[in-house]
């Protein structure tokens, strides 16, 4: 059956049993697993408190949501997942965690670095935007002057990259794209032919949340998952799913949304 209904959630198990269609006994047993990871959660806090110390909060899931994410991908058992936003990589070790465990599957991501260096950004924006669009148009303008003045934001220390939280043993099962993922997304998706499982947590505007959900959905396989992020910052999720039909959507303590084809 397939329909245009949402669901909400405020408990996270009520939530999976929903999602996922498995019984409670089998979440508590993945959750226990969850747990059982703490020997890359403590190398992954460790580097994390580099920013930390410098009052600079990193973005990422919370525990719940981390959760959620690893019960997601250790359930479904996706052969190819797409992430796009990786930043320190927290989201991106947690997916690969549980690729580990399933000794199963791929992950491909996409980001566009926010690196602690002011030059990094000004040539990582020439690089993919080009050097019109950074410097001859308002929006460029914009942007530079918002890395003046806004120094102390950013998710890569200097003489790092996407994703340098993640502990190397976790690398294995992962491939990496730098750009927008307005230019990569697509590429990639090609390359790999079908998805089962596409986790949204870079730009949320909403023209790029709706660009990523229209672009994975027609190569999203019957009963592929989308997993999103931040979905309260416009209504984006929303529109997307009132103008396609699907099997079941919910949205969990209103800010992360998940969608099964």
């Amino acid at each position: 059956m397939r329909n245009h209904k949402i669901e909400y959630y405020d408990n996270a198990f009520d939530f999976l049993q929903m999602v996922l269609k498995i019984k409670r006994k089998s979440i508590d047993q993945i959750f226990d697993d969850y747990l059982s990871q703490e020997y890359y959660f403590s190398q992954i806090h460790e580097k994390l408190s580099i920013l930390e110390n410098k009052s600079i909060q990193p973005n990422r899931l919370g525990n719940i949501k981390g959760k959620i994410l690893y019960s997601i991908v250790k359930s479904s058992m996706p052969t190819n997942i797409i992430e796009t936003g990786v930043a320190t990589g927290y989201s991106t070790s947690i997916i690969l965690m549980a690729l580990k465990k399933n000794n199963y599957g791929l992950l491909n991501s996409i980001d566009y670095p926010n690196y602690q260096s002011i030059l990094e950004k000004i040539l990582r924006d020439i690089n993919y935007k080009g050097l019109t669009c950074t410097f001859l148009t308002f929006d460029g303008l914009k942007s530079v002057a918002g890395y003046i003045l806004k120094s102390n934001y950013y998710h890569i220390s200097k003489g790092e990259k996407s994703g340098w939280v993640i502990p190397t043993e976790l690398k294995g099962r992962w491939d990496l794209h730098i750009g927008l993922s307005e230019k990569l997304l697509l590429n990639v998706i090609n390359k790999l032919g079908s998805i089962e499982l596409f986790f949204h947590d870079s730009d949320h505007s909403k023209r790029n949340m709706l660009f990523e959900f229209d672009t994975i959905w027609p190569h999203l396989k019957e009963s592929g998952i989308i997993v999103s992020d931040d979905i309260n910052l416009n209504n984006a999720f929303k529109e997307f799913c009132n103008k396609n039909i699907f099997k079941r959507a919910a949205i969990y303590n209103g800010s992360l949304g998940v969608i099964i084809k």
